[in-house]
């Protein structure tokens, strides 16, 4: 009830107005089906899960704004719905929306001269690639390969990932400003320039040693922001004292983020996507974003 009273449903409801389009039956309000989108991600529902918690939770058609006895959305209309939202762009809109009315109330910082880069692993919604099953002809087994398609795998230390890699650019107190997914196989390094386009100028970039490159470091001096990328030992050149201590300093400052996605596996169950493909992985990984932002806000109004 909090949080339905935080936010500024209209404005939201203006961003993704034109979701349905003007011809065929009219849809169901857009700014009640993001609700529903907004529970299932919190409650880290299935489509049938959210529609069946509608039939039978009060609060939850309290929140949406449906009453007992209407006709209420089914769990196909909540999946074509989530799909218009992704083919037309809609995720980064509603987070940024969302973002800026959480700034207005003074609840997140507006303008913050830190920025935190990091990434997390999340694994696919399907089984591996690599499996092989029975051909029609005896004694012979051809390739399955997996049913998501973007999906790879990566090694990280001694175990494997078929998955994902979602990256995320916070502020100093952990509210997520930016995210997305793409194949766990794609390079860190080339995904910096991304993730740290939108962070406003004379701004510092805090980042692991997954990176560092000397492409990154001058990408920061060329759109000036500052360097708060942590060096990273080679077999040629060992660290020097000073690069040691730089890590140490960038440590205590981005272990925010790491919070932040420990809060979105464990609270917000984001271990493994629910859905395939990447454009499908980054919406989860936005709502998800979306409901850690608005559960810190909703944290910092209780203490009041």
């Amino acid at each position: 009830m909090k949080l339905d009273k935080l936010l500024n449903w209209e404005k939201i409801n203006m961003e993704i107005e034109d979701v349905h389009g003007h011809l065929g039956r009219k849809g169901y309000p857009v700014h009640k089906m993001f609700k529903i989108l907004l529970l299932q991600a919190w409650h880290s529902q299935s489509d049938p899960g959210i529609e069946a918690s509608l039939k039978v939770r009060l609060d939850f058609l309290r929140f949406v704004g449906f009453t007992l006895g209407e006709n209420l959305p089914d769990d196909t209309t909540i999946c074509k719905f989530r799909n218009k939202l992704i083919k037309q762009g809609k995720y980064d809109k509603l987070l940024k929306e969302i973002n800026s009315q959480l700034e207005e109330m003074g609840l997140k910082i507006k303008e913050t001269k830190e920025a935190i880069v990091d990434v997390t692993i999340v694994r696919s919604a399907a089984r591996p690639n690599r499996r092989y099953k029975e051909s029609h002809e005896a004694d012979k087994y051809e390739k399955e390969e997996s049913k998501d398609e973007e999906a790879r795998w990566l090694k990280k230390g001694k175990k494997c990932y078929f998955g994902y890699r979602c990256f995320a650019n916070v502020d100093k107190e952990g509210y997520i400003n930016k995210g997305y997914a793409v194949p766990a196989n794609a390079a860190g390094t080339k995904e910096f320039c991304r993730i740290t386009k939108d962070t406003t100028e004379r701004s510092r970039v805090y980042t692991d040693k997954g990176f560092c490159s000397k492409e990154n470091r001058i990408n920061l001096k060329n759109s000036n922001k500052k360097n708060g990328i942590m060096y990273k030992e080679s077999k040629n050149s060992k660290l020097s004292f000073w690069q040691k201590r730089f890590n140490k300093i960038i440590a205590k400052t981005r272990w925010v983020v790491e919070q932040t996605f420990g809060t979105m596996k464990r609270k917000f169950n984001f271990e493994r996507a629910s859905y395939f493909t990447s454009d499908k992985v980054t919406s989860q990984f936005i709502m998800k974003s979306i409901c850690i932002n608005l559960l810190k806000a909703v944290n910092k109004i209780s203490l009041v």
